[in-house]
């Protein structure tokens, strides 16, 4: 088993709401905005991402993260009201640098 941390930024989109952390399609935590958690991953786990109501983060592959390494979900600025409104994805991108 691996140990990583997700950190949120403050972006503007769901400030005020969590976002729920699933592995492999099964629920490992969650993180509100500007917070940092630790997440215990399994081995041979494939990828992680996030989820509010319908609307999902990426898919990040987790093939390559090592014990103890920093994740970070980073919100972004888009024009597509369909992902401002996370109808088709929102606007939270799961990746290894902070923006």
């Amino acid at each position: 088993m691996r140990q990583i941390t997700l950190t949120r930024n403050k972006g503007w989109f769901g400030r005020a709401r969590t976002l729920k952390l699933y592995v492999d399609g099964k629920e490992v935590g969650a993180i509100k905005a500007g917070k940092t958690v630790s997440l215990n991953i399994p081995d041979g786990a494939q990828e992680l991402y996030g989820k509010m109501d319908w609307g999902k983060t990426n898919k990040y592959s987790l093939t390559f993260l090592e014990d103890g390494d920093a994740l970070f979900a980073n919100g972004r600025f888009t024009f597509n009201p369909l992902r401002n409104f996370a109808l088709i994805e929102v606007p939270i991108q799961i990746q290894n640098e902070a923006k």
